[in-house]
């Protein structure tokens, strides 16, 4: 209840979470079929990058920051940069998800979409997002933030218990995105009962689970306890920057992935170039542990 995400809205976590959610969105409207998305942890949907709180830490200039030409996120979409601009990729040009996700935030001068925002800006007329909050003031913040936007559906309710009320979706098919802050030590414990109970109501959607690597040991023991749970098909990507302060690494786990291998490689050879990073990526079928 105490997490705050606007101390590290536009981080390179973010980055490297959003631009793969986007990515999956783009892949569940090859089909026509509707879907429905459930962002369990969804925050108050924008972020002010000039706030207090944000310029506290500054951790967008690690992140978005590294996308634009200033270092700063206030270019209104036609300050984007060129592809040229970034310098040589593998294939010589800037991934297309990469121009969606910049085109998105430069919409909003100034500030960050989270999550909702992004998945509602990615939405037709006949998909839905179902974005649940627990925190009061950051529910109310949500709310206001998404009330001018269609098929939002807004819930003050714990992320574990929206995952029993709206899975599955009368849809039948769409993604569950969980992203936790992990500010306690057994929160890994909680996530493999949610992955559970995903698996158990919505066994053919797909999830999308973001978490930090601080603790090796941590993370290892929650990679074999996943793969107990039974997903056949499962994408692990872990990605870190060169920080000397603060979470430096974090990993994307995507249970019944879509054909994204070669997309998804472009993308984080692309981020990795221009966050000064560096990825793991195991593709699906595989043991999700990394090494």
């Amino acid at each position: 209840m105490n997490y705050r995400h606007i101390y590290h809205a536009g981080n390179f976590a973010d980055v490297v979470k959003h631009t793969i959610l986007l990515l999956l969105l783009q892949k569940l409207k090859v089909k026509e079929k509707p879907f429905a998305v459930l962002d369990a942890f969804a925050g108050i949907g924008l972020y002010d990058l000039s706030s207090q709180e944000a310029q506290k830490t500054m951790e967008s200039r690690n992140g978005v920051g590294c996308l634009f030409p200033s270092g700063e996120t206030k270019c209104g979409p036609d300050d984007l940069l060129a592809p040229k601009a970034f310098g040589s990729s593998p294939k010589g040009t800037m991934p297309a998800i990469i121009t969606q996700y910049l085109r998105i935030i430069g919409l909003e001068a100034g500030s960050y979409p989270g999550s909702p925002m992004l998945i509602a800006s990615s939405l037709r007329d006949q998909d839905h997002l179902i974005a649940a909050e627990l925190h009061p003031a950051d529910y109310a913040t949500l709310k206001r933030n998404m009330s001018y936007i269609p098929n939002v559906h807004v819930h003050h309710i714990d992320a574990y218990r929206a995952i029993k009320a709206f899975c599955p979706p009368k849809e039948k098919r769409g993604l569950v995105l969980l992203d936790p802050a992990f500010e306690v030590r057994d929160e890994f414990e909680k996530v493999l009962d949610a992955v559970r109970m995903v698996k158990k109501r919505f066994a053919g959607g797909m999830l999308m689970l973001w978490y930090p690597i601080k603790d090796r040991k941590l993370v290892d023991n929650f990679y074999k306890h996943y793969k107990e749970i039974g997903y056949t098909q499962t994408t692990t990507i872990e990605f870190e920057i060169k920080a000397s302060e603060g979470m430096n690494k974090c990993g994307i786990m995507i249970s019944n992935p879509p054909y994204i291998e070669e997309e998804l490689q472009e993308l984080m050879e692309y981020l990795a170039q221009v966050m000064h990073g560096r990825y793991k990526l195991v593709a699906p079928g595989l043991d999700p542990r990394v090494s």
